[in-house]
């Protein structure tokens, strides 16, 4: 829980100074933030970075701070952007991160109770270095 309150804390405090953009796009009767199973991308951790790396390059788009993407995952493990926060980042198109996560291969679903459930993910994007690290919080 005390997760959940950083996490919600640093969201609330940080808008004050970032940019955000939400998006209706992701419809969910109910949504899920703690399972017993989360919604996650690929076989292991480093598929999200390698997705990522790949579509940066080939959409010739740069990073320059640090962006948190707030992504709904659907039972059949279809992901939708719903809100983009740019924390030191100026110059990212919120167009461009969202048809990223839109053109996103299928995630495996969140699980509780031994049924797939929607749920949501944090994604962070940052450079260090000039090198583009994702997390997934």
């Amino acid at each position: 829980m005390r997760y959940y309150f950083v996490i919600t804390f640093l969201i609330v405090s940080s808008t004050s100074f970032c940019q955000v953009r939400n998006y209706d796009d992701c419809k969910f009767d109910r949504l899920f933030v703690e399972l017993q199973q989360r919604a996650s991308f690929g076989n292991d951790s480093t598929d999200i970075q390698k997705y990522f790396d790949s579509a940066f390059e080939s959409n010739s788009i740069t990073l320059t701070g640090k962006i948190l993407i707030e992504v709904y995952v659907d039972t059949a493990g279809t992901p939708c952007c719903n809100s983009i926060i740019k924390i030191k980042e100026e110059n990212i198109d919120f167009e461009e991160i969202k048809k990223l996560i839109t053109s996103m291969p299928k995630w495996n679903p969140g699980f509780q109770d031994g049924y797939k459930v929607n749920s949501s993910r944090n994604i962070v994007l940052s450079t260090n270095n000039e090198k583009l690290k994702v997390s997934i919080k």
